[in-house]
C-alpha cells in the first residue's frame, strides 16, 4: 500500500506508542512500517527536498498533531510517550482524524483541516523583525535578505517542538542552512540578543 495520509497516520502511530514507554520517531518508524506492509521502495521515497522521506515527513506532522492535541509528550528532543489523554482516547475509539479532537485551538473557530496546525503562530511579528536585523547587521555587517527571517521562524519551530533539524517544514526552507545560520549567530553572541528580543514581544 502507499504511504498514508498524515491523518490517517494518526491512529496507527498512537497505538505504535500506547504501551506508554519512552520512544524515538525511528522506532516508531520502523513499527508504522510492519502495521502498514509498506515496501522498501515506499519507505525509503525521498521528499522534495531529497533529504528526508516522505514517509518521515508524514510520521514528523502525525507527531506534531499529536503533541498539539496533548495525546503525547516530549520528554526531550529525541524521546516522547503517549499520555493519559491519548490512551483514553484509545480504549474509547477506533479512529482519530483532525475534526474528532481539536488539534489547532487558535482556530477552531474555523474548523479547517487545512490550516491545523498554523505554521504562522511561530513567526516573529515585525517590530520583532525590526530589532533582531538591526542586531544581525551589527554583528555580521550583512545584508539581510527575507530568508533570514524565514530561518529564524525555523529555529523557534524547531526549538518549541524538540524536533530533528532535518524535520524542520520546508516553508521555512532548507534546514541545513538554518542550522548554519544558528552556530554563526551563536558564535557571534547575536543569537542570545535575538532571543530576548523574541521573549520580550
Amino acid at each position: 500500500m502507499s504511504i498514508p495520509s498524515v491523518e490517517k497516520l494518526l491512529y496507527p502511530f498512537l497505538e505504535a506508542i500506547k504501551d506508554g514507554k519512552e520512544y524515538e520517531i525511528r522506532d516508531v518508524l520502523n513499527s508504522l512500517a510492519v502495521s502498514l506492509n509498506l515496501t522498501d521502495e515506499e519507505k525509503n521515497e525521498k521528499d522534495n527536498n531529497g533529504i528526508q522521506t516522505k514517509f518521515e515527513k508524514k510520521a514528523g506532522w502525525a507527531k506534531y498533531y499529536l503533541k498539539k492535541s496533548d495525546f503525547i509528550v516530549v520528554i526531550n528532543r529525541k524521546k516522547f510517550c503517549i499520555t493519559e489523554k491519548g490512551k483514553k482516547y484509545l480504549s474509547k475509539h477506533s479512529e482519530l482524524n483532525f475534526t474528532s479532537v481539536n488539534l489547532n485551538k487558535r482556530r477552531e473557530s474555523k474548523n479547517s483541516v487545512e490550516s491545523a496546525p498554523s505554521i504562522q503562530e511561530y513567526y516573529i511579528n515585525d517590530l520583532q523583525w525590526s530589532h533582531i536585523k538591526k542586531i544581525i547587521m551589527d554583528k555580521h555587517r550583512l545584508t539581510i535578505s527575507k530568508s533570514v527571517r524565514v530561518a529564524i521562524n525555523g529555529i523557534i519551530w524547531r526549538n518549541r517542538n524538540g524536533a530533528y533539524w532535518r524535520d524542520i517544514p520546508n516553508e521555512f526552507g532548507d534546514w541545513n542552512r538554518i542550522y548554519l545560520y544558528l552556530v554563526e549567530w551563536r558564535r557571534s553572541g547575536a543569537w542570545e540578543e535575538i532571543l530576548k528580543i523574541i521573549s520580550q514581544n
